[in-house]
């Protein structure tokens, strides 16, 4: 009998390691065009103590529950505004910027004078890192193209577990219609700070590598007018993201500033029809009117709501009729809110 407990000790162990093995995090898995990814936002678990972690860790988060849902989505740099474009897509005139894709960015507000809308962000992959090369945006409301004269690295390659603290910065200076310049000095630390399995209301993800980066930043603002410079800086960011080589985005993401932490949100999976939410017997009936959708054996205490791809909620709706007649073509997400966890498909208008 020793033999065989020996064997099976062994077949054990090994399979223990198989699925707690420390995956590597290359280019290959970062976005590309056409991606999207939908987060829910939590709450609920922003007392949870984020600094925990380790090699063979487990993270157990499958008690949040959501507040909200919002989607980041990848797209060519040919279809943001051609005023957005000027220093990413020509690898001729400006090849240090030249972008891969783009992705919409955070509006901002520098200290009621500067305001930044409406923008989106460009990105290139390398086989050593990913960086952002600048964005382009509606500054006090007129479209414009900002390059980083710095440009940044967001995530070294390969990221791994016990990899050297990776040290970028980034800095750029915009024109600023009717009053000056407005820019921006960034500096961020990259470390990969664990490893280990995690577990969202959504998901058990039994394979990832946990990227920690401590993010500084400092607005300058100068007005013309006045001939007078003034520096503002941002709340520090400490940032969580937990990475699978299953998905090409963080399947998890937690936010902390000035050391509280604001911020908490984990993947829903998109599946590609109804028939594939395995849980749910539903399924989509489209109707003759474009963009009047039922769902079929779906109870009455779920709730639906429809978002773009912009991630702007359209309306909830009851699962007998879900109408975005009134919105434009393109995808549009579906979300069934069900009492365990969401799902979430695509429908194409």
């Amino acid at each position: 009998m020793k033999p065989i407990n020996l064997l099976l000790f062994t077949a054990f162990t090994f399979a223990s390691i198989k699925n707690n093995a420390q995956i590597t995090i290359t280019s290959a898995d970062m976005p590309q065009i056409g991606d999207i990814f939908i987060y829910e936002n939590s709450q609920d678990i922003l007392t949870e103590d984020f600094s925990l972690t380790g090699t063979n860790y487990s993270w157990d988060y499958s008690s949040a529950t959501s507040s909200q849902v919002d989607s980041v989505f990848v797209v060519s740099v040919g279809s943001t505004p051609l005023a957005y474009q000027f220093y990413f897509n020509n690898q001729w005139t400006e090849p240090a910027h030249f972008s891969d894709y783009a992705q919409p960015g955070q509006d901002l507000n520098a200290q009621g004078q500067v305001t930044i809308e409406d923008r989106y962000d460009f990105f290139g992959i390398n086989s050593n890192s990913l960086e952002i090369k600048g964005f382009g945006a509606k500054i006090n409301g007129v479209p414009a193209s900002v390059k980083y004269d710095t440009i940044d690295q967001i995530y070294p390659f390969p990221m791994t577990d016990g990899m050297a603290a990776h040290n970028s910065v980034g800095y750029y200076l915009a024109s600023v219609p009717n009053l000056g310049t407005y820019g921006q000095w960034i500096r961020r630390e990259v470390t990969v700070d664990g490893y280990g399995s995690l577990t969202t209301p959504n998901a058990t993800y039994p394979n990832t590598i946990r990227v920690k980066t401590v993010l500084l930043q400092t607005d300058t603002v100068y007005v013309d007018q006045f001939m007078f410079g003034q520096t503002f800086d941002r709340p520090d960011e400490t940032i969580y993201e937990w990475f699978t080589n299953t998905e090409k985005s963080p399947v998890m993401r937690v936010v902390y500033r000035n050391s509280q932490a604001t911020e908490a949100k984990y993947m829903l999976e998109i599946t590609s029809g109804t028939e594939e939410i395995e849980e749910l017997d539903v399924s989509l009936v489209t109707e003759d009117i474009e963009g009047i959708y039922r769902l079929t054996n779906l109870e009455s205490t779920f709730r639906v709501s429809v978002c773009n791809v912009n991630g702007q909620n359209i309306g909830s709706f009851p699962a007998s009729k879900i109408d975005i007649t009134d919105q434009p073509s393109g995808i549009y997400l579906v979300i069934i809110h069900t009492a365990q966890k969401n799902h979430c498909f695509k429908v194409v208008k």
